[in-house]
């Protein structure tokens, strides 16, 4: 699923505006109707007087040149000099903000809207009543919004660099979805599952693909700086990845805070019915299939510190 969907959200738009943009190389001329025939554009122009040498004096035989080759419209090459990468932030930039725009704006009031109670009444008599499946309960899967999270943080981490106005539309983003997300746990009792954990080891690759963009743009379009943006952008990464681990190895802050948060969703699960409902006082109500998960972890966090 992640693969999918880096493939169609960056990799596979990216490879078009390389290969089709006017700007890059043009492809879409070799599939022009006009360009499949070998002289179409083979085009010369004769001058309407004689061409004469100054210092020999010579007559030249022929007043013709050519004006314009078939190969110079159909396959003029890549085009240098920082035209391909403002094409290719111009055109993905665009698109990238508008759907980051509709993510920020749109996915909390839909979030709000479907897990009100009358939606989840009416869509449940609609399971129960006509596609006959009396166990059918709405809820509101985790792993759909942790793929949501994850498809914002990686589309910024590549484009953030070239497009800063992701920055703060994401931090919008976080905020809004994070309100709803309160909003549907205390106040409408909505019930979350949670199958599978997402890996975000992935999202270095994000990171990577954005450097190098920012890299691109600055040595092809021979910007000032671009040396120290080429050198300092992977020594600053691998600085950043060597200090995180000694600061994990050192503090052991990542495996205590997976830890206790496992810990702590299963004390609290333990205050509800194994039903998944949600209490009176609008907690999280976990569904069962968690609890048993989060009981493994637990087994398996006791078995460690034990040293077995």
């Amino acid at each position: 699923m992640i693969v999918a969907r880096l493939l169609v959200a960056l990799l596979i738009p990216f490879g078009l505006v390389l290969i089709f943009n006017q700007q890059c190389n043009a492809f879409w001329l070799r599939l022009w109707g006009p360009c499949s025939h070998d002289r179409q554009f083979d085009i010369s122009a004769e001058l309407p007087y004689k061409a004469i040498a100054f210092e020999t004096g010579f007559v030249l035989p022929k007043n013709t040149f050519q004006a314009i080759s078939h190969d110079a419209v159909c396959r003029p090459g890549y085009r240098a000099y920082g035209e391909c990468p403002r094409a290719v932030v111009d055109s993905l930039g665009k698109l990238i903000v508008d759907k980051m725009l509709f993510v920020a704006c749109v996915g909390p009031v839909r979030s709000l809207l479907i897990n009100t109670a009358r939606v989840r009444a009416a869509i449940e008599w609609v399971a129960h009543k006509i596609l006959r499946r009396p166990n059918y309960r709405v809820s509101t899967s985790l792993d759909a919004e942790t793929a949501g999270v994850l498809m914002i943080m990686e589309l910024v981490l590549v484009f953030g660099f070239a497009v800063p106005v992701l920055l703060p539309i994401t931090v919008m983003s976080f905020l809004l979805h994070a309100v709803a997300f309160q909003v549907n746990i205390n106040s409408q009792g909505t019930t979350f599952e949670r199958e599978d954990q997402h890996p975000v080891e992935y999202l270095w690759f994000s990171l990577l693909l954005g450097a190098g963009l920012t890299a691109w743009m600055f040595a092809e379009c021979e910007w000032v700086g671009r040396i120290l943006v080429l050198a300092g952008m992977p020594v600053c990464a691998v600085l950043g990845v060597l200090v995180a681990e000694v600061v994990s190895r050192m503090f052991g802050t990542e495996q205590d805070t997976a830890e206790q948060l496992a810990l702590s969703l299963l004390d609290e699960s333990d205050d509800h019915d194994d039903h998944g409902e949600a209490d009176s006082g609008g907690h999280w109500a976990v569904d069962p299939r968690v609890k048993n998960a989060l009981r493994s972890a637990r087994l398996e966090i006791e078995q460690g510190q034990m040293g077995l």
